[in-house]
């Protein structure tokens, strides 16, 4: 398939009422390529997350249309929009969102029988040597490290092959050398696998690795530079 993988077209998103107004995101377009490594950063309430939230699906805009691999996903009905996040999108979040009556391994393979696919177990396992934690595969979240729980959502989000990552902070329970480990990693599967990644960070280590920076200030973008 030919094309941007993503579009956001003059894109706002205001909460709060009529009177008092706050705007999330005011009238950003954005577009990403294939196979792109972008990175938005900027202060804390300038609108990344926000803008994840919408590119992913988990938000939706109060104007403007989100366009991904050129279908408008801004207007589907639910059930169509949940179907595209399982199928077309991985998340990371900073909150890791583990299931902690699940193991790790668990966590990682309840992607794949949500979608119905065969051989989950050694998929996930798989993926859990990819990161290093098939060592841990059967502890339970709260048995791990904020790491170590950070690395399963990981290979929750990439289980799937998605063809767009999506990752809040990811390296934000991570020290320097599990970070470096990560963004290798990242920069692998978009290298071979061509997986496009929109990272939000204000961690300069991720920044070095991105090849695009994207700087939101109050909801617009204010900067789009190749690194």
């Amino acid at each position: 398939m030919t094309g941007p993988i993503l579009q956001l077209e003059r894109v706002s998103r205001r909460y709060g009422s009529d009177a008092l107004p706050v705007r999330a995101l005011d009238d950003v377009s954005l577009t990403v390529e294939r196979g792109e490594f972008l990175c938005l950063v900027g202060p804390s309430g300038s609108g990344k997350s926000t803008l994840l939230n919408i590119a992913g699906g988990l938000d939706r805009p109060s104007s403007g249309r989100v366009l991904l691999e050129g279908q408008d996903i801004s207007t589907l009905p639910e059930h169509r929009l949940a179907d595209i996040r399982l199928r077309r999108i991985g998340f990371v979040f900073q909150a890791f969102n583990l299931l902690p009556v699940l193991s790790a391994v668990e966590n990682v393979e309840f992607m794949l029988q949500l979608r119905g696919e065969p051989d989950v177990r050694a998929r996930a396992l798989a993926m859990l040597e990819l990161l290093d934690m098939a060592t841990l595969a059967n502890r339970r979240p709260a048995q791990l490290s904020g790491g170590q729980q950070q690395r399963v959502a990981i290979a929750r989000a990439l289980v799937g092959d998605p063809v767009l990552l999506l990752a809040d902070e990811p390296s934000a329970n991570l020290d320097s050398q599990a970070t470096e480990n990560l963004l290798a990693l990242l920069r692998r599967l978009n290298d071979e696998r061509g997986i496009s990644i929109i990272t939000a960070t204000h961690d300069p280590l991720v920044m070095r690795h991105a090849r695009r920076l994207v700087t939101l200030r109050d909801g617009q973008i204010v900067a789009d530079t190749l690194s």
